[in-house]
């Protein structure tokens, strides 16, 4: 109201939860949260946002994301969220995408997505909030995707406290390859925080990926979602 036209610049964000247990509804939240700061960025609402702590002591706390454990630096589930974040979204051309699916609340998604181009790849960042599998809808150009994929997915019970670190970041992210059973329609776990990849395939005009007619390989224009 008293800023109209004006952005943000978020000094400080995340999610803290003092006095109850540790747990991957925290790490949901916060990549529920960036999502929703990403797409204030592309509305012009967002100009900058700033995560509120990187470090806090070298033992597992929702305020750390990496530290030290003896000699080998760890991550919490935080952690491997926030490097994930970098993988997916540093550099990379940003879209939409959108889900079908139950909302946690009247007009609140359970699932929330952004799908980037890297140059030679689709990556879709999937929020799943809901206690049930989800589907989210994918197309390229007006045509849903027909094909496979690879999912990394990110989960932890979210009934249980979170104390033991991650040595790599790849240790939390667990990977498989899979093909869409209805076209669009991608199985998204409960509960999770998943990265889809997308492969192009410059051998046709129609590949794994489905291209705009004037596509050429090497370019990275007419690429939508």
């Amino acid at each position: 109201t008293y800023f109209t036209g004006k952005p943000m610049l978020v000094t400080e964000w995340g999610i803290l939860s003092d006095g109850i247990q540790r747990n991957f509804v925290q790490t949901l939240a916060s990549a529920d949260v960036f999502l929703a700061m990403e797409k204030g960025n592309q509305n012009g609402i967002v100009k900058q946002a700033g995560i509120h702590m990187l470090w806090h002591t070298n033992n597992y706390s929702e305020s750390t994301l990496t530290y030290y454990d003896g000699s080998q630096m760890v991550l919490t589930a935080l952690g491997a969220l926030y490097t994930s974040l970098f993988d997916v979204f540093k550099d990379n051309e940003v879209y939409d995408a959108y889900s079908s699916g139950a909302e946690l609340v009247t007009g609140v998604e359970g699932l929330y997505a952004k799908a980037v181009y890297t140059g030679d790849t689709y990556k879709i960042f999937v929020v799943n909030k809901l206690p049930e599998e989800a589907v989210l809808d994918f197309s390229i150009d007006g045509t849903d995707y027909d094909g496979t994929y690879t999912i990394d997915t990110f989960a932890e019970d979210v009934t249980t406290e979170l104390t033991t670190p991650y040595s790599t970041k790849d240790e939390a992210w667990e990977s498989s390859n899979t093909t869409t059973e209805t076209p669009g329609a991608l199985k998204i776990p409960a509960y999770s925080i998943n990265v889809i990849t997308i492969s192009k395939d410059c051998s046709s005009p129609v590949g794994d990926v489905i291209l705009n007619p004037d596509f050429e390989c090497g370019t990275d224009t007419n690429w939508a979602v």
